[in-house]
């Protein structure tokens, strides 16, 4: 059976955990990276991916610990996650689907996030903008990216 290779870009690991019971996990392979100066390192291997999950709001380069991001005390820019988008768009020789996970709703962003899905050159293949995400609906998401069948 075929491995898919996921690059999940997201400071919060408890969504790859709480979405990871609802995907048949030996057929998935997550690389996680925690911010924008790992996701950019990554660039380099990024025709090594099947799929990639993005989260908007990143932390620059500090590896915080899960209690320091849920206590809020990272500092971030905000939307940090379009530069890394914008990075994905130049080196996305592969065309590899990308998936937009993130709690964003200011009318602007999600506008402009709408806008980049037009743009084939940018491969985002959805946009999720919820707050509570339901897990199946982005488990057929990533299934339907990759054009799989969930068994």
């Amino acid at each position: 059976m075929e491995k898919y290779k996921v690059l999940w870009i997201d400071d919060e690991s408890h969504r790859i955990e709480y979405l990871f019971k609802n995907l048949e996990r030996n057929r998935f392979e997550f690389y996680k990276v925690r911010n924008e100066k790992e996701a950019l390192q990554e660039m380099d291997n990024l025709d090594s991916y099947d799929l990639v999950i993005l989260d908007i709001i990143l932390p620059e380069g500090k590896d915080y610990t899960e209690q320091e991001i849920k206590n809020g005390a990272y500092k971030h820019r905000d939307y940090i996650g379009l530069d890394v988008l914008e990075v994905l768009k130049q080196r996305n020789q592969k065309k590899i689907p990308i998936i937009i996970l993130t709690i964003v709703r200011e009318t602007g962003i999600v506008r402009t996030l709408k806008k980049m899905a037009k743009d084939p050159q940018y491969s985002i293949y959805k946009i999720f903008t919820k707050g509570i995400l339901e897990n199946k609906e982005v488990a057929y998401c990533i299934y339907s990216a990759l054009k799989i069948k969930a068994k």
